[in-house]
Parts: C-alpha cells; structure tokens; sequence
C-alpha cells in the first residue's frame, strides 16, 4: 500500500541564511578577485581551478536563495538593513569585478585574434616564396 508522503516546506532560520549568503557572496568576491588577478598573468591552470570554484559558490548562493522565503523575506528588511546593505554592495563589487574580468578575456581574445591573423599572414607569404616557379628563387645581396 502506498502511502503519498506529505510534503512541507522546512522553515529556517532566515538570518542565519541571509548571513550564509553574505558569506557566501563575500567568497565569490574574493575568487572573482583571484579570477581576475590569474587571467592577468595567464595563469590558465589558476583560471580553470577559479572558475570551479565559483561554479560551486553560484551553486551554494543558488540553494540558498531557493531556501529563503520570499514572505519572510520582506518582513525582515526593515529590522537587518544593515544586512541587506552588506549584500548589495557586495553584489556591486561581484558586478566590477565580473566587467573586468570580461574585459580582460575580450582582450585576451582580440591579441590571440591578431596574432593568428599574423602567423597567417606570414605562412602565406613563405607559401608564395616557396611555390615552385620556373625560375630559381631570388635572395637579397647582402654584400652590396
């Protein structure tokens, strides 16, 4: 015989997530900081490990939103403003942080652009200097 199990919703502490979250977003902080830092050096295996490990703090960040209640949510504003300062600016900063972080990609991007475009260049050039012809190559004098 089956039973349907009901099914409630846990209710938490709602301070004690928001101070989670603003941990957890001080962290993500943190690792956009190192992020941007790494991609700056081009420290690629750094690069990897950062963006794994903001993937995993987006992940926490994320289970914790889904646990607040928006209800209690509202209630509680007025009584931890200070709180909820403490998580906007941090999401600004997160927001710097993340255009800078893109800025530097973008550029990173663009330079390998130009140089492929460059090595390109300079293959076909040997690829016409080297294409057989019927006369024997020319070479510059270098004695004159």
């Amino acid at each position: 015989m089956n039973r349907a199990m009901p099914t409630f919703q846990k209710s938490y502490d709602i301070n004690l997530l928001l101070e989670r979250k603003l941990k957890a977003c001080q962290h993500f902080l943190a690792t956009t900081r190192e992020l941007k830092n790494a991609l700056a050096a081009e420290e690629m295996s750094a690069v990897m490990h950062l963006i794994q490990d903001r993937e995993k703090l987006i992940h926490v960040i994320g289970v914790l939103d889904n646990l607040i209640n928006p209800e209690e949510l509202s209630d509680l504003m007025g009584q931890r403003e200070d709180l909820f300062q403490d998580l906007r600016l941090s999401l600004e900063r997160i927001a710097r942080e993340n255009l800078a972080c893109e800025k530097l990609t973008a550029d990173h991007c663009t330079e390998l652009k130009d140089e492929l475009s460059r090595l390109r260049q300079q293959g076909q050039g040997i690829r016409e200097y080297a294409a057989s012809s019927e006369r024997p190559p020319k070479f510059i004098n270098l004695k004159s």
